[in-house]
């Protein structure tokens, strides 16, 4: 495309969805199409969490969980060795940003 060429209409959610299906044929990868967006998982390792491909636009993002084990609650009593006594404070914090 140069500078003097007319500018392209945007795809529509059916060439977005088509182009998405064909890149991703035969990888094992689900597609499912929702109103608004395609969502891409992995369902033999959905920890891997999904892609979102918007339908008016194409905007691709990459979501997903993580987790960081942080210990025991304190004041419980713990079945492992772990001798990490998660507080309150944490808890708090971890959610909120302050003490």
């Amino acid at each position: 495309m140069t500078p003097t060429d007319p500018p392209q209409p945007p795809p529509t959610p059916d060439q977005i969805h088509t182009l998405v299906t064909t890149m991703l044929d035969n990888t094992g990868l689900h597609l499912e199409r929702r109103r608004l967006e395609l969502i891409i998982t992995n369902p033999r390792d959905p920890e891997k969490g999904h892609i979102c491909i918007t339908l008016d636009d194409a905007y691709v993002t990459y979501e997903r969980t993580v987790t960081d084990y942080m210990g025991h609650l304190d004041g419980i009593l713990a079945r492992d060795q772990d001798p990490r006594p998660v507080l309150p404070t944490q808890i708090i914090q971890a959610l909120t940003d302050r003490m």
